[in-house]
C-alpha cells in the first residue's frame, strides 16, 4: 500500500492565507471553461416551456459575466443575457460608458426599454493587482468606516458616482415605470455588491435582486446594520473566501445560503485542475450553476456554512500532493504488476490519504448522452503536467506516432460514455472522432497552439 506524509496545520494555514491574498486568475490559469457545454441563451428559452426563465438559469447567466470577467475578458462586451425574454446588453458595446467602465470591475447590462438593470461587479484580478490587493486585505476597523470591512466599502464607494449616473440615465430611457434591478457580485466583487445594494441609500435601486457567489464577509460584529435588501449567497463547500475575514470580527452576509457539492479532489483532472483552491474558482462556479440550470445538480438551502478553514486547508493539501503523485507517479511507479497486469491510475493511490468516504470512488454521474466530444475535450487536455502545454502532454498520452488515438483513448472514450455501442452520432464515436483530430492537429487546448 502506497503511503504519503501529512501535511502540517501551519502549512494548511498558510496555504488558505495565500489564496485570500492571491488573485483568482493565479489559480485559474489551467482550467478551460470554454471545455464545458455551456447553454446558450436559445437553449435556455427552448428549455423553459412557460416562457419563464428558472432562478437557476437567470443565475447560471450572472455568474458567467463573473467568470468571463475573470477569464475571458474580450468576450465581456458581446456577452448577451437573456431573462423572460428580455435581451440584456453590455453598456461598453453600447458606447454610452466605454471610457468609464473600461479597465474597471463594474460591467452594467441592460434591456432595450433600460427598465432592467444588472449591476455586476469582479472579483480579485492578477491585472488589477496593485488595486485589488490593498482593498481585500484592508480588513481592521477605521474611523472612515467603523462598521464595514474597510477595503472593501472604499472599494464601493468609489463607484457611486458612476452608479448614480447609470440609474438615472436608465430611469430617464424607461419613462414612469419602476426600474428592475439585480446587484451581483463573485468574491471581492461580492462584497461590493453587498455594500452598494445595503448602504448606500441615495443611490435609489428601489427593491433590487441581490445575488452573490463566494463571497466574503463585510458587516462588522459591532455595526447596529440592517439589511435593506437580503442576498442570495451561493457558494461551494470547501470555498475558504466564505469564511473570511474571521468570524470573531465579521458578521455573515445572510442567513439565505445555498450550498454546491465540492469539487472532489479525485474528480477528473480537467475538471479539478489540480488548483489549491479549486472550489472557490469562477470557473468552478458557473459550471456548477450550469448543472442547476440543466437540472444535472441542485444547491441544498442551508442556513450557515458547514464547512470551517481547517477542512479548506486540507483540501488544498491533498491537491499538493495528488499534483505531487501525479507528476512523479508515471516515472518513479510502474504501471504494471510483476504478473503483468495493468495497475490502477497512480492518482487514485492517494485514496490512502485522503481517507474520504466521498472520494473513495468515482463520480457515478460523469457520463454522456451527447456526441462525446466534451469527454474528449476533457481526456485531451485533463493528462497531468505541471509545465509547458497540456497540448503536448494530452497528445504524448493519448496518440502514436501513426498520429491515431491510442487504445489508451480508446477505453477512456469508452469508460466516459459508460458505453460500447459505436453508432454514428453516438457518444463514443463522437469521442473517438474528436480525440482524432487532436491527434492530428486540428484543435489544441486553450492556451496552446495547434502544435502545442
Amino acid at each position: 500500500m502506497i503511503s504519503y506524509p501529512s501535511i502540517s496545520i501551519t502549512f494548511r494555514a498558510l496555504l488558505v492565507l495565500t489564496m485570500f491574498f492571491l488573485p483568482q486568475k493565479f489559480f485559474a490559469g489551467s482550467l478551460d471553461h470554454d471545455q464545458w457545454s455551456a447553454l446558450t441563451t436559445a437553449q435556455i428559452k427552448q428549455r423553459e416551456q412557460s416562457g419563464k426563465t428558472s432562478i437557476a438559469c437567470w443565475h447560471y447567466q450572472l455568474m458567467q459575466i463573473h467568470d468571463h470577467m475573470i477569464n475571458s475578458p474580450n468576450v465581456v462586451s458581446s456577452y448577451v443575457l437573456d431573462k423572460d425574454g428580455k435581451r440584456f446588453r453590455n453598456l461598453s458595446k453600447l458606447g454610452n460608458y466605454a471610457e468609464m467602465l473600461k479597465g474597471s470591475r463594474l460591467e452594467v447590462y441592460e434591456t432595450d426599454s433600460a427598465c432592467d438593470l444588472v449591476l455586476a461587479f469582479r472579483g480579485t484580478y492578477q491585472g488589477a493587482l496593485d488595486v485589488d490587493l490593498p482593498q481585500d486585505i484592508n480588513f481592521i476597523p477605521s474611523k472612515d468606516s467603523p462598521n464595514y470591512h474597510p477595503g472593501f466599502f472604499d472599494a464601493a464607494k468609489s463607484y457611486r458616482t458612476l452608479i448614480k449616473k447609470i440609474i438615472a440615465d436608465s430611469q430617464k430611457k424607461c419613462g414612469s415605470k419602476e426600474l428592475n434591478i439585480t446587484v451581483t457580485g463573485h468574491s471581492l466583487g461580492g462584497a461590493i455588491a453587498y455594500i452598494v445594494a445595503n448602504v448606500f441609500k441615495d443611490l435609489e435601486l428601489g427593491h433590487p435582486e441581490l445575488v452573490l457567489f463566494g463571497s466574503p464577509r463585510v458587516v462588522m460584529n459591532s455595526s447596529a446594520h440592517t439589511d435593506k435588501v437580503k442576498a442570495v449567497h451561493y457558494y461551494l463547500d470547501r470555498d475558504p473566501v466564505v469564511l473570511t475575514p474571521p468570524k470573531i470580527m465579521f458578521k455573515e452576509l445572510t442567513d439565505n445560503l445555498y450550498r454546491f457539492d465540492r469539487v472532489s479532489v479525485l474528480e477528473d483532472v480537467s475538471v479539478t485542475g489540480h488548483q489549491l483552491f479549486q472550489n472557490h474558482l469562477p470557473s468552478v462556479y458557473v459550471k456548477k450553476l450550469a448543472r442547476w440550470c440543466e437540472e444535472k445538480e441542485k444547491p441544498k438551502k442551508v442556513r450557515a456554512f458547514t464547512h470551517t478553514l481547517k477542512e479548506s486547508g486540507i483540501d488544498a493539501s491533498q491537491r499538493v500532493v495528488r499534483t505531487g503523485v501525479d507528476a512523479a507517479g508515471n516515472k518513479l511507479l510502474p504501471s504494471t504488476n510483476e504478473k503483468g497486469g495493468t495497475l490502477p491510475p497512480v492518482s487514485e493511490a492517494i485514496i490512502t490519504y485522503l481517507n474520504a468516504p466521498d472520494n473513495s470512488k468515482g463520480n457515478p454521474e460523469i457520463r454522456n448522452t451527447g456526441d462525446g466530444q466534451s469527454f474528449a475535450n476533457q481526456l485531451a487536455c485533463g493528462v497531468s503536467y505541471l509545465w509547458g502545454s497540456r497540448t503536448k502532454a494530452g497528445r504524448k498520452y493519448y496518440c502514436v506516432k501513426t498520429i491515431e488515438i491510442n487504445e489508451k483513448a480508446k477505453k477512456a472514450c469508452v469508460e466516459k460514455c459508460g458505453t460500447t455501442n459505436m453508432k454514428p452520432g453516438g457518444c463514443v464515436r463522437g469521442c473517438f472522432d474528436h480525440l482524432h483530430k487532436f491527434c492530428i492537429g486540428n484543435w489544441a487546448c486553450k492556451g496552446d497552439s495547434l502544435s502545442g
